[in-house]
């Protein structure tokens, strides 16, 4: 009896520690898969990271539970290595409010560049790269750039068409545009198009909602475009919180390519499973400077540009709208 009762239990033993074995190398498969899948991601090269070894008196704050990533749009059409930064967003996932945050920051604020003169924002990249830019945000608006995600025009393009296209809602002269105006003065800017649209809801492909996103001849030129941009991006947003693990491994493959950044694979799912969990929460949108922050101003050298009148005031907005809770968050903000 005995005998029967220790060969149960040995066989028992043998049983859990054969189920261990498969959950172990099942676990591995799926770190070696996942590992695999994110290795498709490209890495900033020597000239798109640049160095700043310059030291400054900065006022950045970072926040336990709050990750900081800059969202870049790149031009690479352009021949610059590092290609144009027009599109800068900071997109904070925010682990204490449960939350997540964009922020436009416009390319044409006049900000002091680290070891440069005081020039436009978006010309801290094409002078050092991911670095510059990020030690220029940091101590220009008192954000720490945790990690930085760089997309081309076709990876934009391929997200959007692998989720089927975007409903977006036009108006009347972004409706014209995308038609390539009344005389066809717009078809030279599109990359494809026409396209058949009207005002209202319009369920646009990815070079149309490329096209969208990107004009400037429409509307109130830069403030509008990045509007826009955000718009799309909500709407992306919006289109993946219903999609399955299968839908989002498919978007992801189709896309990889066109997407660089500094952040390793445990990062990103670790990102991944934080973002996921707030997706019920939606996706709330900002542009910095907001319309009561800045005047215009031409400079020499330097062209036309936004001046913050308080960045005191800019800091806390900002630092308002990434760390608090969204009904505690700073006054005069634009969200949609």
């Amino acid at each position: 009896m005995a005998n029967n009762k220790g060969r149960k239990k040995h066989s028992g033993l043998q049983v859990l520690l054969r189920v261990l074995v498969v959950i172990i190398i099942l676990a591995a498969c799926a770190v070696g898969f996942l590992g695999y899948q994110l290795s498709k991601l490209g890495t900033f090269s020597a000239s798109e990271m640049g160095s700043t070894d310059i030291e400054t008196e900065s006022i950045t704050t970072s926040v336990e539970g709050v990750c900081n990533i800059l969202l870049i749009g790149q031009d690479n059409r352009s021949d610059d290595d590092t290609g144009r930064s027009d599109t800068m967003i900071l997109l904070s996932v925010n682990q204490n409010t449960n939350q997540m945050t964009m922020v436009s920051l416009m390319r044409d604020t006049y900000v002091e560049i680290p070891g440069y003169s005081a020039r436009k924002l978006n010309a801290a990249y094409s002078l050092g790269g991911v670095s510059l830019l990020n030690e220029t945000i940091a101590q220009n608006y008192g954000v720490a750039i945790d990690y930085n995600v760089a997309i081309d025009f076709e990876g934009f393009i391929d997200v959007i068409d692998t989720l089927g296209g975007v409903d977006i809602e036009l108006n009347e002269e972004e409706a014209n545009y995308l038609r390539g105006g009344e005389s066809g003065e717009y078809l030279k800017y599109l990359t494809d198009g026409p396209y058949d649209v009207t005002v209202g809801t319009n369920h646009l492909s990815g070079a149309a909602a490329l096209d969208y996103a990107r004009t400037r001849k429409v509307g109130q030129y830069d403030f509008e475009r990045t509007q826009r941009q955000r718009t799309v991006i909500t709407a992306v947003f919006n289109e993946l919180k219903g999609q399955s693990i299968v839908s989002l491994l498919s978007i992801y493959n189709s896309i990889a390519d066109d997407i660089t950044t500094d952040m390793t694979a445990l990062q990103i799912a670790g990102l991944g499973v934080s973002a996921y969990g707030m997706k019920d929460n939606g996706l709330l949108s900002y542009r910095l400077p907001t319309d009561d922050m800045y005047s215009n101003a031409s400079v020499d050298g330097v062209g036309s540009v936004l001046v913050i009148n308080d960045w005191d005031y800019a800091r806390d907005t900002l630092a308002g709208w990434l760390y608090d809770a969204p009904e505690d968050t700073a006054d005069g903000a634009e969200s949609e």
